[in-house]
């Protein structure tokens, strides 16, 4: 049956694409108030989606459609740790961009190593540093309210701006390396200009699994 995708945003026709190429289930991380995991599971998938904000992830709960085979799980991007590899993750949104600088970036990075199965697939979308001399790592690009993560308070977040080359460098820190790079989610080759990056990594040749 061909895949139908009407009614879906660009990126969340973007990731359920991603998923229909994997047999085996779809790991969402930073998956918010559950836009993207559910539009993939909807598309017949088992998902399990990781979100660290709890007024997210109650929002997720309460927008989750009954038929939908989905995990809504609340724990930290930097060190949650499932029983169970994944043939696909995904961190759609930034969610990537929320990291405060390359620890919390390489530890979130290092969670999507140890998900992934053989041959698995990482896909994400971040905003980009299109200077052509990057800044340092974590450069901020804009700030939003976000409920702490664990508290009660609220306290202002920066989501974090990324050259390529800095990605680069992070994926290949945990094993991982970028194969496809995209400008758009309608698959347009990435440009130094651009503000967004659309990547699909996945393990590095050679590297112990």
């Amino acid at each position: 049956m061909p895949l139908s995708l009407v009614g879906l945003d660009l990126a969340s026709a973007f990731y359920v694409r991603q998923a229909g190429k994997q047999a085996m289930p779809v790991l969402v991380l930073g998956s918010g108030d559950g836009r993207v995991a559910f539009a993939i599971a909807n598309r017949g998938h088992r998902v399990v989606a990781v979100e660290p904000s709890p007024r997210m992830h109650a929002t997720a709960g309460e927008k989750r459609p009954e038929a939908a085979d989905v995990k809504l799980v609340h724990a930290d991007l930097r060190t949650v740790r499932l029983d169970e590899k994944f043939g696909l993750v995904v961190a759609p949104q930034n969610a990537l961009g929320l990291m405060g600088g390359p620890d919390e970036l390489d530890a979130a990075l290092a969670t999507v190593r140890f998900h992934l199965g053989d041959d698995g697939v990482f896909a994400f979308d971040l905003r980009s540093d299109s200077d052509t001399n990057p800044q340092p790592l974590g450069r901020p690009a804009f700030a939003a309210h976000m409920r702490e993560r664990g508290g009660q308070s609220a306290r202002r977040l920066r989501r974090r701006a990324f050259s390529p080359n800095e990605v680069d460098l992070t994926l290949g820190r945990v094993g991982l390396e970028a194969r496809e790079r995209y400008g758009d989610f309608l698959l347009r080759p990435h440009e130094e200009t651009d503000a967004l990056q659309v990547v699909i990594a996945g393990t590095k040749p050679g590297e112990p699994r």
